[in-house]
């Protein structure tokens, strides 16, 4: 099979691969930055007031770890939540800031108050991959411009509070942009290995798949073939084995479907094998190009309803079309049946409704197009590269 282009690779294997490692990690962040709370309310100089909204923000944090347990948390649900879980973590320096009083906060060369509570959503950033594929080249400037400002933050509150900032506050400072720079890393070096594992997952599975693939093409097509052209058999008993034939190529055409990556050349030509039989085909050159696992699915799919469609009402010959211009790929199907009007697509009960709404949900439409000589002239259309 075609070789997988390494951008799409990289960031469909790390959003499947991740997503249910976020799901986890979560609930544990949250529990983490719930027990980090309740330690700093405890050990640090805080006023009686700040003490009792730091217990009370722990216990938040305990019912966010709960819920993030039970259902999803702030990453796996997106939009506003994330938001509000990274708006939290810079607010932080501030409130610790209040709570401490000015002279207090990155008193410590250890680390400024609260200094560890970023670093749990700053290492699910760092790894999950929450940019969607189009703009995935602006995920490095994002990613580093929000460890800039966590980073930062700390020593300009140090800077403003502190008339001037000894050796201890900057001692601080640093020990803490070095915690969250070490946090970012690690998340990096986690999302780099779930993406080598799920590369490692897929070729093997893929190779499982095309050893499967061509024994089913070798061993048992070849020989039902073989069987029906060498033995006299009963109508009845060949059609039994036409049957098993057509069960057989169809198996074939879904393991071809497996993959990330699908080549259109072997889809095209399963189809073709399926169809060939009953129809007068006319099939399109498609070269090597490779297509995403949904795009393939939606062509393969348009193939056998318009090529069923044309066996049902004897629509001979059929002349298949498909070309790709401008990252859109294109399905023609002409044949020169009775035809049909254009309203059989906008009934929710029809093949031809449902492959209209797929190839919408991708980007694309299924238009019927006016023939003057007779027939019908269905095209679909799709991008090559879909934003899912």
């Amino acid at each position: 099979m075609a070789e997988v282009p390494k951008l799409v690779l990289d960031e469909e294997l790390a959003r499947s691969t991740t997503r249910k490692l976020v799901a986890t990690l979560e609930s544990v962040a949250l529990l983490v930055q719930a027990g980090s709370i309740a330690l700093t309310a405890t050990v640090d100089r805080v006023t009686t007031n700040g003490q009792l909204f730091l217990y009370a923000l722990a216990f938040v944090h305990l019912l966010a770890a709960f819920g993030a347990h039970k259902t999803s948390g702030p990453f796996t649900r997106g939009g506003p939540w994330l938001a509000l879980w990274l708006g939290a973590a810079l607010l932080m320096p501030l409130v610790m800031a209040h709570l401490v009083g000015a002279q207090e906060y990155g008193a410590s060369p250890a680390c400024v108050q609260l200094c560890g509570y970023p670093v749990a959503p700053l290492t699910i950033i760092a790894f999950y991959p929450w940019w969607s594929l189009w703009r995935a080249h602006l995920r490095p400037a994002i990613e580093l411009g929000i460890l800039a400002v966590f980073v930062l933050e700390p020593l300009l509150l140090v800077l403003y509070l502190h008339e001037n900032p000894g050796r201890a506050n900057y001692s601080g400072v640093g020990a803490t942009a070095l915690t969250l720079i070490i946090a970012f890393i690690i998340g990096k070096a986690v999302g780099r290995m779930c993406a080598v594992a799920a590369e490692a997952q897929v070729r093997l599975q893929n190779e499982s798949y095309q050893t499967l693939f061509n024994w089913l093409h070798s061993e048992v097509k070849d020989r039902l073939v073989l069987m029906r052209q060498s033995i006299d058999l009963p109508d009845d008993l060949r059609e039994y084995v036409d049957q098993l034939e057509d069960i057989v190529m169809r198996g074939r055409g879904r393991m071809l479907l497996a993959p990330e990556r699908v080549p259109l050349a072997e889809l095209f030509s399963e189809q073709m094998r399926i169809f060939g039989k009953r129809l007068r085909l006319h099939a399109p050159n498609i070269g090597a190009l490779t297509v995403r696992r949904a795009v393939a699915i939606l062509l393969d799919q348009a193939l056998a309803d318009l090529l069923t469609n044309a066996v049902q009402h004897g629509a001979d010959p059929v002349e298949v079309g498909f070309e790709v211009n401008n990252g859109i790929a294109q399905l023609d199907i002409i044949d020169k049946g009775s035809g049909f009007p254009a309203s059989v697509l906008d009934r929710a009960t029809t093949s031809l409704h449902r492959l209209r709404c797929t190839a919408r949900d991708l980007g694309g439409d299924l238009h019927h197009l006016v023939r003057p000589e007779g027939g019908a002239h269905l095209r679909l259309t799709v991008p090559l590269h879909p934003s899912l």
